[in-house]
């Protein structure tokens, strides 16, 4: 009885660790993992040079979500845009492509601000809008912020303009506090399970992978999967539940042979 509930417990623990949440509960999110991100050359008046935010946004991908393997996520900086410093203009230039630039948000507390939106069709995201932007204003945190703060602000933004919303773990990235001293310089597994959530390396596997479930696409999966197999859906239960009976069977061969060797 003592090990069925070690197994048990086991099982759960596995299942229930994630505390990540998303931008909506049926969040936009883009149609794959290969997400175009452009820079607006429009020049920002009180911050950075666009060439410049175009060098930190390539430091945050490839030091941050690029590096997770169990999420198709591979951002690619890769071109540019010419619109107003605003949030309505960069958004309105997004096309299934994330844009950045910089806005005058308004105080002197916030280093930057990103969103993810579309167009629904038939309960199905069709164009999918990321954008975010550096706060532009004259008494903005983000001057004479740490080059290497600047670039996990960056890495934070990006996960919201991905449908990604904040953590509740002070050691995630994601975490939604907002002070310079509270941002991380790494992706925890809370990050990397949020992002596999919405964008699988394989969607066929349903999250076996990982703790996580696996949100293949902004397309209707009963619908897309209708009279198929759905076997593989309880796969990742029974793969947690025989990994704890495969715990529980190795400690035991460990203490037995502990004992035999005792004098």
């Amino acid at each position: 009885m003592k090990n069925i509930f070690l197994v048990f417990f086991f099982f759960l623990s596995v299942q229930g660790a994630q505390s990540f949440v998303l931008t909506w509960s049926n969040p936009p999110r883009f149609p794959t993992g290969t997400i175009s991100i452009k820079i607006n050359t429009a020049t920002c008046s009180k911050v950075e040079s666009y060439t410049a935010i175009e060098a930190l946004v390539k430091e945050a991908v490839d030091d941050y979500w690029n590096q997770v393997y169990s999420t198709s996520i591979n951002f690619k900086v890769d071109g540019y845009v010419t619109v107003g410093n605003t949030p309505t203009a960069l958004r309105d230039a997004a096309d299934d492509t994330i844009v950045v630039g910089c806005a005058d948000i308004g105080n002197t507390t916030t280093f930057a601000a990103a969103s993810l939106t579309c167009m629904q069709l038939n309960g199905n995201c069709i164009n999918a809008m990321g954008y975010m932007y550096i706060n532009d204003n004259t008494g903005s945190p983000w001057v004479g912020t740490a080059h290497q703060t600047k670039v996990a602000i960056l890495a934070h933004e990006l996960g919201h303009a991905i449908g990604i919303g904040h953590s509740d773990k002070s050691y995630a990235l994601m975490y939604y506090a907002t002070n310079s001293s509270d941002i991380q310089y790494y992706l925890s597994e809370d990050d990397a399970d949020a992002v596999t959530f919405l964008y699988p390396d394989d969607p066929q596997l349903l999250g076996l992978g990982g703790n996580c479930g696996a949100v293949a696409s902004t397309i209707n999966l009963k619908e897309q999967k209708k009279g198929q197999n759905n076997a593989l859906k309880y796969l990742s239960p029974l793969f947690s539940l025989l990994l704890g009976i495969l715990f529980i069977f190795t400690m035991k061969r460990f203490l037995a042979i502990f004992k035999k060797s005792r004098p």
